[in-house]
């Protein structure tokens, strides 16, 4: 493909057909691949998991640019917990047990269910 970049590796074998994955495993962000990418091919196969996938990582995006809209070196909030992780444990910042990338995870989940 002359003028734009070639899809190459794993991710252009399974798009093409070549490769046919039967099975994730994964951690950290990986897992929330492997979720997303599990349910968009179940109802709506290649183009469904990317596009679940597209949708769900969007969905972080903007997420995270509404909750740091600063760049992370110039917060001052990130600054502060930069200065008080070594003393605290995560749950000290979190008493409210919030995660947006929890509900991120589950919209994206449902939204995909036929």
């Amino acid at each position: 493909m002359q003028g734009e970049r070639a899809p190459s590796g794993a991710g252009a074998a399974a798009e093409d057909g070549r490769l046919e994955i039967e099975g994730l495993c994964a951690t950290s962000a990986g897992s929330m691949n492997a979720v997303v990418y599990a349910q968009g091919m179940m109802s709506g196969g290649s183009d469904g998991a990317r596009g679940t996938l597209e949708k769900f990582w969007r969905g972080v995006s903007e997420t995270g640019r509404l909750l740091a809209p600063l760049p992370i070196d110039y917060s001052p909030l990130y600054q502060m917990f930069q200065a008080m992780a070594g003393a605290l444990s995560p749950y000290h910042f979190n008493p409210l047990n919030l995660n947006p990338l929890r509900e991120l995870l589950v919209h994206a989940w449902l939204a995909s269910r036929p």
